[in-house]
């Protein structure tokens, strides 16, 4: 990650996660094919799981110069019979 940006954790449904899961996508097709990708962006529908629930934890990352700092994350547990 470049300095002076920070890792963002979006969950299916948050505002921009389509996008950045486009942006995502087309830089992994440039990183694997050594080519930009032309094609039109990816059009995704998130449905509402029964028994879905939000978690949120934290992890700690190792600086550059040595500091740990805490990053949270928000995920998502599906509860299946």
């Amino acid at each position: 990650m470049p300095p002076g940006q920070q890792d963002i954790y979006l969950f299916p449904g948050d505002e921009g996660y389509e996008e950045l899961l486009n942006q995502n996508l087309m830089h992994k097709y440039e990183t694997l094919y050594g080519k930009p990708f032309e094609g039109e962006p990816l059009k995704f529908s998130f449905h509402d799981i029964k028994g879905k629930s939000v978690k949120q934890f934290t992890v700690f990352r190792k600086g550059l110069d040595g500091s740990t700092k805490p990053v949270n994350i928000k995920g998502h547990c599906n509860h299946l019979p």
